[in-house]
């Protein structure tokens, strides 16, 4: 298992944010991202969070 994570925090702003992927490599060698299926970038959690 591998995690991943990036943020951002904007001190001016008090505004943080932070993304996580838990990643493992199957028996194949193959890298599966266990949250790909979620938003990821700015836009995608935006409509995330507005129900869109």
């Amino acid at each position: 298992m591998i995690r991943a994570t990036t943020g951002i925090y904007i001190p001016e702003e008090k505004l943080g944010a932070r993304v996580e992927d838990t990643l493992y490599v199957d028996a194949n060698g193959k890298l599966i991202n266990l949250g790909g299926a979620l938003p990821h970038t700015a836009d995608e959690v935006e409509r995330a969070i507005a129900g869109k």
